[in-house]
């Protein structure tokens, strides 16, 4: 007689598949499956996810050496677990039995994909997000030079400034500031949904309050147009970030 595979909840599933969306913000996804498989087999009662959270997380990065990331892969785990199902990518199939997350959403889940892109053999990845940012954020700092030199520097040192303020791993502002201070950077983490958006809005706030409102919408425009031209802005559009 065949076993049949166990039942388990909608919203289990949903859990589960945010969880490991969490964990490959760090790990690798062998890694991740393998963290999953400890999620599942110990957080299947109908508690809160969050409950036991703090405790997986630093198993899990003391497990995989990544306990200077302990910080980040919570908050990637948690800010998972409120994401919306369809900007989470499918978990690996659980006993047999499909991912049925993966079923209910596939169109969406095969979009997503490609901008968790993987990392090599250096760690190094390269997400099309990031890349239309760097851009962007290249062709409103000269921009602004143009403007007036003495604007660029103090907008970068304003953004430095919020860097350091905002919610982010040490690694997530170190990429970013290397790139503002170096004009290029090496791509070792991502970002969640959001996270660069928001400086964009300080970033355009600034701008309206040193050169007002019409001319920094001007450059914003100007730039946003330039670099929707290019590959990147083709793979991921400017406009989202305003």
């Amino acid at each position: 007689m065949t076993k049949s595979a166990p039942t388990v909840s909608l919203e289990f599933i949903r859990q589960r598949r945010a969880v490991y969306h969490g964990l490959c913000t760090v790990l690798t996804e062998a890694e991740a499956a393998a963290a999953l498989v400890v999620w599942t087999a110990h957080f299947s009662a109908p508690d809160s996810a969050f409950s036991g959270l703090n405790s997986f997380v630093r198993d899990v990065s003391s497990s995989f050496d990544k306990v200077e990331l302990q910080r980040e892969l919570l908050h990637a785990i948690s800010r998972a677990l409120v994401s919306r199902q369809e900007d989470l990518r499918p978990a690996p199939v659980m006993d047999g039995q499909l991912d049925e997350t993966a079923r209910i959403s596939p169109p969406v889940a095969q979009a997503v994909n490609p901008s968790l892109a993987d990392r090599d053999a250096e760690g190094r990845i390269e997400t099309p997000e990031f890349q239309t940012f760097c851009m962007l954020l290249s062709t409103l700092l000269q921009l602004t030079d143009h403007q007036h030199a003495e604007f660029g520097t103090q907008l970068r040192q304003y953004i430095q400034e919020v860097i350091n303020d905002l919610p982010w791993s040490e690694a997530q502002q170190e990429q970013l500031v290397n790139f503002i201070n170096a004009g290029s950077t090496v791509q070792t983490r991502v970002y969640r949904d959001g996270q660069l958006k928001a400086l964009f809005g300080h970033l355009k706030v600034w701008m309206e309050e040193k050169l007002e409102r019409k001319p920094s919408a001007a450059i914003i425009e100007r730039a946003m147009t330039e670099v929707g031209r290019m590959d990147v802005g083709h793979q991921y559009s400017p406009k989202l970030f305003f």
